[in-house]
């Protein structure tokens, strides 16, 4: 999916274990001095005040 023109772009350094859960399917996945970039990304097809998707990713480093 192409990033609106109104997304926000977030990143940080994670220095310590971060333990991350995905809501949608329950997996877990450990970060460990990982770049992640977080995203509040502006949905304009979500109805209500619900608008606002929030977006994890980050770098495996392969």
């Amino acid at each position: 999916m192409k990033p609106l023109p109104r997304s926000l772009i977030l990143a940080g350094r994670i220095c310590l274990v971060a333990l991350v859960a995905t809501v949608a399917n329950a997996q877990v996945v450990y970060l460990d001095h990982q770049h992640m970039d977080f995203r509040l990304q502006y949905n304009p097809a979500a109805e209500g005040t619900n608008r606002l998707d929030i977006i994890l990713g980050y770098d495996t480093g392969v």
